[in-house]
């Protein structure tokens, strides 16, 4: 193996060239997490060495090692299995010499203890789409700085307190044992919402767009997985919602982020690839909430929405931005420091926090997430910011969801009203009703609904029909016999049909109009 390639003998004992190049493992890399191992090899091409980590099993096998050509190793079919072979029994002979070292693929939590990338002489070898993240999370500038400035920007105002502190409490949700969550931050284009989202960032690294930690909501399924799992303890910084493709997207990105865990996938070699797991919170900021009325209870109750009501998160949001561009990182490192010797410390507090906000009308979710962005910024004003101003239950209350809030059957029927009203002609012998547009008709405090015309309506709105009625008559709304969910009735023109009867709240029903001899039950 010199300049002029690497050379070797065949079984005639004549010499035979193996590679065109130079080409040797320089280093052993054992996963932490899987225990698999990867090799790095230097190859010299064009004058200069290059390094490349591939796994062992591909300079193991003729069919793989090929695919080095990729990255200009002269490899083809035909020197496959002599390069694989050059490998075997060159690591064989200096398997004690070549150094060895942890790796991993992911950022966070490495055991009960060590954290990444703050491990010493532990190096990535993961998904080369993740490894801009890894090297986003770095250090530079003054840490005083930082701290000075945005311990003022903190204590201005709620939204950015809330902000930083779930910025914090991203690598407390495995020590804790909660779940993901979302906290999402909207309002207009002026509030300085990316300009705190980049605040969240520069406590762990790069603030910028080309940091490797600032992305966009314009990725796929699998783009969403890759850059969670790699996070896995820090968080997920997503700016501009609104450019998603659709509202839909939005809930199926909560429920897959909150889950904590990506899709089970078929490896080609057979069996199934490790799934990609993490633990962390996503911040999140557009022009529009992130869930929708129609979102299912499971959505909303995932998510901390903060409005930012119009304010000015920031005086001079170019100065901000200058400060942070220049100092970044120390925050994190400094916080996860503090926090491997102060696990239980964590705990209790997240825990009396918990029962305070279960005091509270909140679901116990929301209440779950709460209480973690509150214990973060209790312990970030204590270890870094050095003041009281402390992020409380009543400042953080007016952004979680009540029981009633998150119950989709609730909202539906808030919806269902609204519709009504909206075609209230439809339903008396008015306007659309004489037209032929009849969807049912009133009777005092009743609503009868056809009732294919509500399965389209509440379809199209996003709602499920059934799951709906069935809440509905549990709650006593609907007037049914045993066993139904609807009934047969007559409408005004005196033709029977199919209906659901449900009661209204309004104050004042609208007045019968319709002939009182005509019978609502009929012989079925």
């Amino acid at each position: 193996n010199d300049d002029a390639g690497v050379v070797g003998w065949n079984a005639y004992h004549e010499r035979v060239q193996i590679c065109s190049h130079p080409i040797m493992p320089t280093k052993r890399m054992i996963n932490v997490d899987t225990g698999e191992t990867q090799l790095e090899i230097a190859y010299r091409r064009g004058g200069r060495w290059r390094y490349q980590t591939v796994p062992r099993t591909m300079l193991a096998t003729a069919s793989q090692i090929v695919g080095l050509a990729a990255w200009g190793v002269g490899v083809d079919s035909e020197n496959a299995k002599a390069l694989v072979r050059y490998f075997t029994e060159l690591e064989g002979l200096n398997y004690t010499r070549l150094p060895e070292i942890n790796s991993t693929g992911r950022l966070g939590w490495v055991g009960d203890d060590l954290f990444a990338p703050y491990v010493a002489d532990l190096q990535y070898d993961g998904d080369p789409s993740g490894a801009a993240l890894f090297r986003g999370v770095e250090q530079a500038g003054s840490p005083s700085v930082w701290l000075e400035y945005f311990g003022k920007a903190r204590a201005r105002n709620v939204v950015t307190k809330i902000v930083l502190a779930a910025s914090f409490a991203s690598c407390m949700v495995k020590p804790c044992r909660t779940l993901p969550f979302i906290v999402h931050t909207w309002g207009g284009t002026e509030a300085g919402k990316s300009v705190a989202l980049m605040a969240a960032i520069s406590v762990w690294g790069i603030p910028t767009a080309d940091g490797g930690l600032f992305h966009t909501f314009n990725t796929t399924d699998v783009g969403v997985e890759v850059l969670a799992s790699v996070s896995n303890s820090i968080p997920v910084f997503i700016d501009e919602l609104q450019i998603a493709k659709d509202r839909k997207s939005f809930d199926e990105f909560i429920y897959k982020f909150a889950e904590g865990v990506g899709r089970t996938r078929g490896a080609k070699a057979g069996g199934l690839q490790q799934m990609k797991r993490w633990a962390n919170i996503a911040i999140t900021t557009g022009e529009m909430p992130i869930s929708t009325a129609n979102s299912g209870g499971g959505a909303v109750n995932r998510v901390v929405e903060i409005d930012c009501k119009g304010q000015q998160l920031f005086e001079n949001p170019r100065e901000a931005v200058g400060i942070m561009s220049e100092n970044y990182g120390h925050a994190g490192r400094y916080f996860v420091s503090l926090l491997q010797n102060n696990i239980e410390l964590a705990r209790d507090l997240q825990e009396d926090c918990l029962a305070q906000l279960r005091r509270t009308d909140v679901t116990d979710k929301q209440a779950l997430s709460a209480s973690l962005l509150l214990a973060a910024d209790h312990l970030a004003a204590m270890w870094m910011f050095g003041d009281e101003d402390r992020l409380t239950v009543d400042e953080i209350l007016p952004f979680l969801s009540t029981r009633e809030q998150v119950d989709i059957n609730a909202r539906a029927l808030d919806w269902l009203y609204g519709w009504v009203a909206e075609n209230v002609n439809s339903f008396t012998s008015h306007g659309d009703y004489d037209s032929g547009k009849v969807y049912g008709r009133m009777d005092g405090d009743k609503i009868m609904i056809i009732r294919q015309t509500l399965n389209d309506a509440m379809t199209n709105a996003g709602y499920n029909v059934h799951a709906f009625l069935v809440w509905a008559r549990e709650k006593g709304l609907l007037d049914c016999p045993a066993g139904r969910l609807d009934k047969t009735v007559r409408l005004r023109d005196g033709s029977p049909a199919r209906c659901v009867v449900i009661k209204s709240l309004a104050e004042d029903p609208p007045e019968a109009d319709f002939d009182p001899n005509l019978t609502d039950d009929l012989p079925m």
